[in-house]
C-alpha cells in the first residue's frame, strides 16, 4: 500500500491565499521533495484553493451582545454513525445537525458545533450554519478541518443574529474544498437563545 501524501502545505498555502486575498499575487512557498504534486493533483489544487477563496468572503472584525440566553436546544448525533459530504455543494450534517427553535421575541442565537471531523484525502472541509435553510450565521463559512487523516474533535461558534420571533430551523452544513469525501461523527449542536 502507497503511503498517502502529506497535502498540509498546499491546504496552508490555500487558507493563506483565502484569508489574505492574496489571489493575483506572486507569493512562494518550499515544499519537500517528496510533497510535489502531480499535474492533476495541482489542477484539482487550484480548483479547490478557487472555492474555498470564493466562499470565503474577507470582512471586518465584528462586535455584539447577545443577552439574555433563557433557553437552550441541542442535538446529538447517533453514536458511531458518519456523515458524509463528497460534492462541492453545502450538504445538510441531518444527524445530529438541525435544530428547531421558537424565539419568543425577535433576538439572537449562539451556535456552537463539536464533533469528529476527517478529511482523508487533503480536500479541507468548510462548515457553516443556517437560518431556515437560507441566511448564513457569522461567520458565513469556516474552514472546520485541513488534511486530517482520522478524526480529530473540533469546534466552532457561530453568532445568528437579527433573527425574527417566532419558530426557526438551525442547520449545520459541509462540503469540501473540492469533490473528496470528507467525514463527520459524534457531533454535537448546541444552541442558546432568548
Amino acid at each position: 500500500m502507497r503511503k498517502p501524501r502529506d497535502h498540509s502545505v498546499w491546504i496552508a498555502a490555500a487558507l493563506m491565499v483565502a484569508a489574505t486575498g492574496a489571489r493575483g499575487r506572486k507569493w512562494e512557498t518550499s515544499i519537500p521533495e517528496e510533497g510535489h504534486m502531480t499535474k492533476s493533483g495541482l489542477a484539482i489544487f487550484a480548483a479547490g484553493t478557487a472555492l474555498m477563496a470564493s466562499t470565503m468572503v474577507a470582512s471586518a472584525a465584528t462586535s455584539g451582545t447577545c443577552s439574555r440566553l433563557s433557553d437552550t436546544e441541542y442535538a446529538v448525533s447517533t453514536p458511531g454513525q458518519s456523515q458524509t459530504a463528497d460534492t462541492i455543494n453545502w450538504t445538510n450534517a441531518d444527524d445530529g445537525g438541525r435544530i428547531t427553535l421558537n424565539l419568543k421575541k425577535a433576538g439572537c442565537a449562539i451556535v456552537t458545533f463539536a464533533g469528529g471531523a476527517d478529511d482523508p484525502y487533503g480536500a479541507g472541509m468548510l462548515l457553516r450554519v443556517v437560518i431556515d435553510d437560507s441566511a448564513p450565521c457569522s461567520p458565513d463559512s469556516t474552514v472546520f478541518v485541513a488534511n486530517s487523516t482520522a478524526f480529530d474533535d473540533r469546534s466552532m461558534t457561530f453568532v445568528c443574529d437579527n433573527i425574527p420571533a417566532g419558530s426557526h430551523s438551525v442547520q449545520v452544513q459541509f462540503h469540501p474544498g473540492f469533490p473528496q469525501t470528507v467525514y463527520l461523527n459524534g457531533t454535537t449542536l448546541t444552541v442558546h437563545h432568548n
